[in-house]
Formats: C-alpha cells, structure tokens, sequence
C-alpha cells in the first residue's frame, strides 16, 4: 500500500502509489465506481506531500498541499505543511500567512492544529516575518564581501 511504502521509508515509490490513487479515482473522485470522499482525496494529497516533502522535493510537496486544501479547506495537517513548504522554499511571506492562518485555527480550534497552542504557531508567523523583512545575505548566511566585485580591474579580466 502507499502508506506502507512511505512507513518504509521508500517515499518516491509511496508518491507514485498515491499518484496512480488519485489517477484511478479520475475527476470525479471515485474509485471502482464507489465514489471518494473530499477528506479521503485530501488526506491522499497530503500523504503525497509528506512524502515528497521527506524527499527534499518542497515544490512538489506544496502543490499536493494547495490540492489538499482545494479538497478540504482548512485541514489542519496540510496547513501545517504547507507553512514549512513555504518556509523551505524562503517564501517567508506566504509562510508568514500560512501561520498566520494556523494562529487562528489553533484560538477557535480544540485540540489545536498539530497540538500546538496558537503561541507556537505565533513563534513560527513571527519568525517568517522576520526572515520575510530580512536583508537576504543574512538570511542565506552570504558574506556581503564575498560578493562585491574585485577592486583590481586587471583581477576581474582573468577570471
């Protein structure tokens, strides 16, 4: 099964098998003629984006949450991954929202999205807003030095 194949650790062929689910239930969401829930067709996408996301494959792993949330707003899980995705992917102002929305969640919500209190969640929306304001050097650990052009103009013509 998928979920054996991502408990496994064997996360590219897990990706595959929630792939070729989703691809069988076709556009109407059923499979065998019995028709998929909303939540099961989420659920799928976000085991896909876990595994893709162990995978390092971030981008991969945000389009499978976005698809999550179009079956299921709100779902907590892909929310949650979609944040780190964003993060991942230095989209600190995107991720700033996404926690932002799980703040939110986790103050109406019980037990709160991930079982954290909306001040863990808080931690992180602030964190992404300070990676967000940022200079970029600093957030990518560049030495500003290291970047300007040589001095010597005759230094620049050899490299």
């Amino acid at each position: 099964s998928a979920n054996g194949l991502y408990k496994g650790g064997r996360y590219a062929e897990s990706r595959a098998a929630y792939g070729e689910i989703l691809r069988r239930s076709g556009a109407g969401g059923s499979l065998h003629g019995v028709p998929i829930e909303r939540a099961n067709l989420a659920t799928i996408h976000y085991n896909w984006a876990r595994a893709a996301f162990k995978d390092g494959l971030h981008l991969e792993a945000l389009t499978q949450c976005e698809l999550a949330l179009a079956q299921q707003a709100g779902y907590p899980n892909a929310l949650i991954q979609r944040a780190q995705c964003q993060m991942e992917l230095h989209d600190f102002d995107k991720a700033t929202g996404s926690y932002d929305e799980l703040v939110k969640l986790a103050m109406s919500t019980e037990p709160p999205p991930g079982g954290a209190p909306a001040s863990e969640w808080a931690e992180l929306r602030d964190r992404a807003r300070a990676l967000r304001d940022a200079d970029p050097c600093e957030v990518l650990e560049l030495d500003v030095a290291s970047l300007a052009p040589p001095a010597d103009e005759g230094a620049l013509r050899k490299a």
